[in-house]
């Protein structure tokens, strides 16, 4: 698997990317002060970490552990709670993934996962730690013919099943575009190869993922601004563990950590967010 940390954003893509580090941020003038409270997770002394599994945000590496933005990120927020809390991941399906910890499975759901009303109708989501969009990629070498959504009128549409690029293909594609989910990222791109599917929408940071790993392979032809924002879900009635998770988003972006952990994943050298 395969992380950012040495790939280079598109400059448009890499401005949206950093809105994510600059539209929640709280005043920097002071640190905030720790929680001094010790959080109840389903494991004592372990917050245990429902996902999908999704580069650049949750990678397993080849020894069995994981990083990625979002599991760096959760760490770096929980280093100081319960003298340190250990984090353990489950992979589940991305289907309703946001009631695992409401069913007991997890303490908190970290998958490059959306804000929606739906959603937040069932879980209780943290503030949101990151901007993202949605984007159209096609086959490099069908770049010059697939340009845009008009142009995808009687083809296949890949996307991941349950997901919000799903929901932005259904609402924006032509009439006459099927819609094909799938239930996994690599049977997306698979599809994509293999011509089952002639585009595929999703994510916009999964997707730089996926074309700067591959650049002959896959191009990017089209980039959609839906205001869409990632959280952290945990139980609804879980109020105690979202207020210190939203105390602890405070307290890395103040102290640099937020913008380091960006760094690794998403920022060329030097680059810093607003």
């Amino acid at each position: 698997m395969t992380s950012l940390a040495k790939i280079l954003l598109p400059a448009a893509a890499l401005g949206l990317l950093m809105l994510g580090c600059s539209a929640d941020e709280p005043d920097t003038a002071t640190t905030p002060a720790a929680p001094a409270v010790e959080v109840e997770t389903i494991t004592p002394g372990t917050l245990t970490v429902c996902t999908f599994g999704v580069q650049p945000f949750e990678i397993q590496t080849d020894d069995g552990q994981w990083t990625g933005f979002d599991i760096d990120l959760l760490t770096a927020m929980t280093s100081e709670l319960n003298d340190g809390l250990d984090l353990a991941v489950t992979v589940l399906p991305l289907d309703n993934i946001w009631l695992a910890p409401g069913e007991g499975t997890c303490d908190v759901v970290a998958t490059a996962l959306t804000i929606t009303d739906e959603r937040a109708a069932v879980a209780l989501f943290t503030d949101p730690y990151f901007a993202s969009a949605q984007s159209l990629m096609v086959l490099s070498s069908r770049a010059g013919e697939l340009t845009d959504l008009a142009t995808l009128s009687g083809q296949r549409i890949g996307v991941l099943a349950d997901s919000s690029g799903a929901a932005y293909a259904q609402a924006n594609a032509p009439q006459d575009a099927t819609v094909v989910g799938l239930p996994t990222e690599d049977a997306l791109f698979d599809a994509l190869d293999d011509g089952s599917v002639d585009a595929v929408i999703h994510d916009l940071p999964l997707t730089i993922t996926r074309s700067r790993a591959y650049p002959d392979r896959y191009a990017l032809v089209g980039e959609y601004d839906t205001g869409e924002r990632y959280g952290f879900a945990v139980a609804k009635d879980n109020t105690a563990l979202a207020d210190v998770l939203n105390q602890q988003l405070k307290v890395v972006r103040t102290d640099g950590s937020y913008q380091e952990i960006y760094d690794r994943y998403f920022s060329p050298v030097g680059a810093t967010t607003p």
